[in-house]
Order: structure tokens, then C-alpha cells, then sequence
């Protein structure tokens, strides 16, 4: 998989604000938003970089921004509102991947692992026993 590097601040191809700094994270031009940015834009569709399916910068990256998220959270509820977005790809964005951590964590789940990407590996058996899948 080819990654690319994180577009700075005043350097975005459609989501170029026009201020003199971020207004969510205030870096000044040129400068990398800081992890969790939501006026970051994803280097490969130019769509906002954490509700993007891409998946298109360094995994470490990813991680970093997915931390920051997680950070971010204030309540089980906001929590919960992310997770149970209708998911429209099978790669979940960052956003997505972050609330699903949170989630499960505070559920007392532990992660089996992590794939190349820095998402976690739940067992199965562990996520049914909290009811968040459906037995078919």
C-alpha cells in the first residue's frame, strides 16, 4: 500500500479555510494540523482526513491521530453516537476506528492485537458477549 504524507495547513486542494490559522487547532500555514484536526484533509480524495475511508497516511499517523480522538471524547454518549454511524465502507475512518477503541476499552475489552494499521483485534466471543453483534 502506497501512503502519503499529511497535507499542512494552507496547502489543501479543497479544503482550504483562507484564515491566517487553523481555527480548530491553530497552526500557522505550512505547519501539520495537530493529531485529531478535523480541517485536516486527506492527501489522497482531499475529503476530511478523519471521516475519510481512504486510509492513505502512515500507520503511525493514523495512530497518533486515532489517540488524539480518543482523547477527545467527554461522554460514553458522544462515544457511542460515532460508533453506531452507518458505516458506508469496510474500512472504517479513523473517526470510526477511534470510537470503536473507546467503546470496547470501556467495556473492559482488551484488544487481541493490531493489524498493519494500528486497528485493534477483538475475539469475537468477547464482542458477542457485550451484545454488539448479532448472532445470525
Amino acid at each position: 500500500m502506497k501512503y502519503y504524507s499529511r497535507v499542512k495547513y494552507g496547502k489543501e486542494q479543497r479544503l482550504n479555510l483562507g484564515f491566517s490559522m487553523c481555527p480548530l487547532c491553530d497552526v500557522q500555514p505550512g505547519e501539520h494540523h495537530e493529531y485529531g484536526c478535523f480541517a485536516e484533509e486527506c492527501p489522497q480524495c482531499h475529503c476530511v482526513l478523519l471521516n475519510c475511508h481512504c486510509r492513505s497516511i502512515d500507520p503511525h499517523d493514523g495512530h497518533l491521530h486515532k489517540k488524539a480522538i480518543a482523547d477527545s471524547f467527554e461522554s460514553p454518549e458522544e462515544v457511542e453516537e460515532i460508533f453506531y454511524r452507518p458505516i458506508i465502507s469496510d474500512v472504517p475512518s479513523l473517526l470510526t476506528s477511534a470510537a470503536w477503541i473507546v467503546l470496547f476499552e470501556s467495556m473492559g475489552l482488551k484488544p487481541q492485537g493490531y493489524d498493519a494499521i494500528g486497528d485493534p483485534f477483538f475475539s469475537i466471543e468477547d464482542v458477542q458477549s457485550f451484545g454488539l453483534l448479532k448472532n445470525n
